[in-house]
């Protein structure tokens, strides 16, 4: 409660990035669908899944600052257990960011996957963005089975497979002419199969 206003900040910050989160997984879709339209729209499925379920979740993240507000409508409740309540929110918090970051995490190996094979990346942005999905898959792991193998050097991983591919789309972009070969290819076969 001293610090109501950074962690309002860091609350809007986390709404945000759901928020922005939906129109990017769109982009990746429009980018990665010509080399995988049935995988890459799973995966976008598993990401907007992670989204909502992120979203979703983010009450448990604000209830420590309506448990401890003093407000009126929570007299009848000792401090003691209101302070346990804000506690006990922040952990749920933790529960539902782990189960969102279990769709992300499939997500992201199918998308690292798609990378591999699409022919107009390079073939290492698949490894680390693959990589990252599963760093992200047994971080989640870790949390539901066995809680003391957690370790935040887990998800270093993660930070290196998105942010390659983030530097390389802000850097380099993507071979055009590869991309536009592979999406020719599939319109082709679309129109020849019905």
């Amino acid at each position: 409660m001293t610090h109501q206003a950074l962690f309002r900040w860091g609350f809007a910050a986390e709404m945000m990035t759901d928020v922005i989160s939906i129109p990017l997984t769109l982009i990746i879709y429009r980018l990665l669908a010509p080399a995988s339209r049935f995988w890459v729209l799973l995966a976008v499925l598993l990401d907007l899944t992670q989204n909502t379920v992120n979203a979703v979740n983010a009450w448990t993240q604000f209830a420590p600052l309506t448990l401890l507000s003093g407000s009126p409508d929570l007299a009848a409740i000792p401090a003691p257990e209101l302070a346990a309540l804000a506690r006990l929110a922040l952990k749920w918090h933790d529960v539902g960011f782990a189960t969102g970051l279990t769709f992300f995490g499939f997500a992201l190996v199918i998308y690292g996957a798609v990378i591999f094979r699409s022919g107009f990346f390079p073939r290492f942005l698949g490894v680390l963005y693959g990589l990252a999905g599963a760093c992200y898959l047994l971080n989640s792991t870790a949390f539901f089975l066995a809680p003391s193998l957690q370790s935040p050097v887990i998800l270093l991983p993660c930070l290196v497979g998105e942010g390659a591919l983030a530097l390389w789309l802000l850097i380099v972009g993507v071979n055009e002419a590869k991309w536009r070969e592979v999406a020719g290819r599939g319109a082709r076969l679309r129109r020849e199969g019905g």
